[in-house]
């Protein structure tokens, strides 16, 4: 009798395969990552389409792409080995360290400035957890992206079926190019920003509003940025460089202020506070090893709002 796909022997192997040509875009590829000769990959995926009896993937010259069929199944095919992977974790975590490996999604600005420095502490203090950074400006579902984790910055997080945990409370500031402040004159009151030059981050619609307290009353104020980006790099760049006025966080900034390539304005006055958050799936049963990496974050995350370039190389070599 022959043996149907859901009791193959060789069954994770196959979905292992299956995996590694989706990830890979090519059979060459895929063979290379799992160790393997071509030849066994084709044949691998010749018997996982033959026991399903549909094409899931199309070849070309060029790259390899799935069908329909080849995208729904591809889904459960992550989700399967995610718990298989999962369920291996639990059982080494009970003979010590969290093990497995942790994917992680973040902003471009956060992961280059805060994480990147930070990972190798990391995974010096768990060296039985392996990490897999994602940086992008696009929000990542935890679900459709196959994350485990989502580092998030926002004033204010939506409703979510997800665990969401605060690590850490970020200052912003107003900074600009001394050469910008010799040419223009002093700016002593938020009001003012609204006939100058600025630069703005683009997080919604309203990102030509920027809002201001002190003693109680508050000002919010509409500028008229002549660059606006969603990459805070980009806005950093052009400030140090003279072009405008910029609002950035503190961990973002305060190195350049420190070297004296900017000055920071306003500083008697408060800017809302920016939340850190740690959003990760319910009912995950690799909690271990995500509780380790924000529990690292958040004890770390307690230095940034005033620390510096130097002191932020020394957080990463402690």
């Amino acid at each position: 009798m022959q043996e149907t796909i859901m009791f193959r022997s060789d069954l994770f192997h196959l979905l292992r395969t299956f995996r590694a040509v989706v990830e890979n875009r090519s059979f060459s590829g895929a063979a290379q990552s799992l160790g393997i000769q071509p030849p066994a990959v084709s044949k691998a995926i010749a018997k996982l389409e033959a026991d399903l009896g549909v094409q899931l993937l199309v070849r070309s010259t060029r790259a390899v792409s799935l069908t329909d069929s080849g995208e729904l199944f591809h889904r459960e095919v992550e989700r399967i080995l995610s718990d298989l992977e999962d369920a291996r974790s639990v059982i080494q975590t009970f003979a010590g360290e969290p093990v497995g490996a942790l994917r992680v999604s973040a902003t471009v600005a956060f992961g280059q400035r805060i994480l990147s420095p930070l990972l190798p502490r990391f995974m010096n203090k768990y060296p039985g957890i392996t990490i897999d950074l994602r940086l992008t400006n696009d929000i990542l579902s935890l679900h459709g992206d196959d994350v485990d984790l989502v580092l998030r910055s926002t004033p204010e997080l939506e409703d979510s079926s997800n665990y969401t945990r605060l690590i850490s409370t970020q200052d912003r500031m107003i900074v600009v190019a001394p050469d910008y402040l010799r040419k223009h004159g002093p700016i002593g009151h938020p009001e003012k920003l609204a006939g100058h030059r600025c630069l703005a981050f683009r997080a919604n619609r309203l990102f030509d509003r920027w809002t201001f307290s002190k003693d109680g009353v508050s000002w919010t104020v509409r500028v008229k940025p002549i660059l606006v980006s969603n990459d805070y790099q980009t806005l950093l760049d052009a400030a140090v460089q003279g072009a405008g006025i910029a609002q950035l966080f503190r961990y973002q900034a305060q190195g350049s202020v420190e070297r004296g390539e900017l000055v920071h304005l306003l500083d008697s006055f408060e800017l809302p506070k920016q939340n850190i958050y740690a959003i990760y799936r319910q009912k995950r049963r690799h909690a271990t090893k995500v509780d380790a990496f924000v529990g690292f974050l958040e004890e770390a995350l307690e230095q940034l709002p005033t620390a510096n370039a130097e002191e932020s190389e020394d957080l990463a070599r402690s």
